[in-house]
């Protein structure tokens, strides 16, 4: 197009990009005055009859009507071509990546690396000895795995991470030699022992506290002696405490799924689960409760007040679609629920299966301080 008006009708570069940018805020033709009067005149006077340019004009004043959403469809297949063969072929590098990118997109790095799970991709936690600012690949028995980095730590700056990795020239032996090495904050260290991050140093997070209060270690005496045995151990963290804490600093958890944790309450057994949903009868009246955190939300300007919540449990995700009818019915449990238990039908189309909702209850109270979040979207 850009082309065609700067030989037909000549057009300068910078009136023909002017023209592809009106393109996109074309409506019905609106707008295609100032540039048709200019196209018809320059044609003219290059020798091109009034019939041809005004059927120039036309057609341009067409494709204004779609060319537009053609290019940028055109543009998002390529993207969602790459993009699939990425994964397909290099997955583990794939869920790096879009760990790396955040926050970007659709999904939470919990489903993203849950997702990464579920396919065969080892995932390892962040450490002080290997962990480096972003999300790495580490060979494992000969395929790659994904190592976190401590970009995913939230309250850790970039530049305290730097300092950890220019002290890091060898690994480290104990805390204690990590915090002479690179003289963090208190506030610092206390964020790294809190995302669990000193595991190749410590037993577990409250044996990291437990060393961090330890404040005769750090005398000028003892700053070179390395502890053997402790008259006192710390006790083991239960899961649900590794969860909360897990949740609390990186908003996911490699340990287990809240769901996983729930499912023995009497309050989520009829409960089912989304590997369940494919097995199930389509009969349309069967009605089945399922439950999970809530990973998304949308009400898209296009869907007429349709609501769209993604929920995650153990083993995958969960759509469903609530009705404009009951959107108000039900207003609390869509917009403040981390924990959500959604009634209704089963629905599969193209082999994409909803619930469609008749009932929605506010779980939440059972997460306890665990506070996962969600992306929403309107």
């Amino acid at each position: 197009m850009i082309q065609l008006v700067m030989v037909a009708a000549g057009f300068s570069a910078g009136e023909a990009d002017a023209l592809r940018r009106a393109m996109a805020t074309w409506k019905g033709g609106h707008g295609l005055s100032h540039f048709h009067e200019k196209i018809v005149n320059g044609m003219l006077t290059r020798g091109h009859s009034r019939e041809f340019a005004e059927r120039l004009c036309h057609q341009i004043e067409g494709f204004g009507k779609y060319g537009f959403p053609e290019s940028h469809a055109a543009s998002f297949a390529l993207l969602v071509y790459l993009s699939a063969w990425i994964k397909c072929h290099l997955p583990a590098a794939f869920y790096c990546g879009l760990l790396n990118a955040q926050p970007m997109g659709f999904y939470t790095p919990s489903q993203l690396l849950q997702d990464a799970q579920r396919h065969g991709i080892p995932v390892r936690p962040i450490d002080v000895n290997a962990s480096e600012w972003l999300s790495t690949l580490e060979d494992s028995d000969g395929s790659p795995c994904i190592r976190l980095g401590f970009h995913i730590i939230k309250g850790l700056s970039m530049k305290t991470a730097q300092t950890l990795l220019q002290a890091r020239h060898h690994p480290f032996q104990s805390l204690n030699d990590f915090r002479i090495r690179t003289e963090l904050s208190t506030s610092e260290l206390e964020t790294l022992a809190s995302a669990h991050a000193f595991r190749a140093l410590t037993d577990n997070r409250f044996d990291s506290f437990w060393q961090l209060g330890d404040q005769e270690s750090q005398l000028p005496l003892f700053q070179q002696s390395v502890q053997t045995d402790q008259e006192f151990k710390p006790r083991i963290p239960q899961l649900g405490e590794t969860l909360v804490a897990d949740y609390r600093t990186t908003g996911l958890s490699l340990e287990a799924h809240p769901m996983s944790l729930l499912r023995t309450q009497s309050e989520f057994q009829t409960c089912r689960r989304s590997s369940e949903l494919k097995r199930l009868p389509r009969h349309p009246d069967l009605r089945i409760w399922v439950a999970g955190l809530v990973a998304t939300r949308q009400r898209p300007g296009s869907a007429s007040g349709v609501v769209f919540i993604t929920l995650e449990d153990e083993e995958g995700q969960i759509n469903c679609l609530v009705w404009p009818s009951l959107v108000e019915t039900f207003r609390h449990q869509i917009l403040a629920s981390r924990l959500l238990k959604v009634r209704g039908k089963v629905q599969e189309s193209h082999g994409v299966i909803h619930i469609i909702a008749d009932t929605l209850q506010d779980a939440s109270a059972w997460l306890g301080e665990l506070t996962p979040s969600s992306r929403d979207f309107h």
